[in-house]
């Protein structure tokens, strides 16, 4: 995987964001559903995740996503930010 810090002009966000193209896996609360993304950019506060196919995403979910191996698989709670078509944006917490 490579990572790339980048930041646009004007850019006021919390946390710097990192380049990443990194498959993860959505996991919803109500049904258990597992949606295939990929993140686009990541960083300590939030990801920007790229949907496989059309879907809704609620409020929270979880989201599975390997660091560097199965060891390093790690699950973070997401709260949706936005989302434009195939494309959203999330906080952890």
């Amino acid at each position: 995987m490579t990572i790339v810090p980048f930041r646009k002009p004007g850019d006021k966000r919390r946390f710097k964001r990192l380049a990443a193209r990194k498959d993860a896996v959505i996991v919803l609360p109500d049904s258990g559903q597992r949606i295939s993304v990929r993140i686009t950019d990541l960083s300590a506060g939030g990801a920007r995740i790229a949907l496989s196919g059309k879907a809704s995403l609620p409020e929270r979910f979880s989201l599975i996503r390997d660091l560097d191996g199965p060891e390093a698989v790690k699950t973070v709670n997401c709260c949706l930010r936005w989302q434009r078509g195939m494309d959203a944006g999330v906080s952890f917490f």
